[in-house]
């Protein structure tokens, strides 16, 4: 699952593949994911010998921007993170992405909470 933190950053997200008036999106209120790897952590990215550049690349091919992101997001699921915390992807620092690995995790921590249509 692929989400942001606010609703800014899913505009800012979404703004890659249409308008922003185009997507039906939702929110879900006081959900506690735990055990990410929090890559808007400066000292985190340099112990994976990374920065935040290397993170939100959006020149040259797919595969190049994805590369990095691909091997860190490997390394986190092999070392049991339930997912990631991330700077934007499209290169704004005002904004934080959180991508959770596995579906039985996000049923989990979803149970008994109710999507909320976000008003366009």
């Amino acid at each position: 699952m692929y989400l942001s933190k606010t609703v800014t950053g899913n505009q800012t997200e979404l703004s890659a593949y249409g308008q922003w008036t185009d997507f039906s999106t939702y929110k879900f209120e006081n959900v506690q994911a735990t055990n990410l790897l929090d890559l808007t952590d400066d000292a985190v990215r340099q112990q994976l010998g990374t920065q935040f550049d290397d993170l939100v690349r959006t020149l040259g091919s797919k595969k190049d921007n994805y590369d990095i992101t691909n091997e860190i997001a490997s390394w986190a699921r092999q070392n049991g993170y339930n997912g990631i915390i991330a700077p934007g992807a499209r290169g704004a620092k005002d904004y934080e992405n959180v991508i959770l690995f596995d579906q039985s995790y996000i049923n989990q921590i979803l149970q008994g909470k109710t999507p909320l249509k976000i008003p366009k």
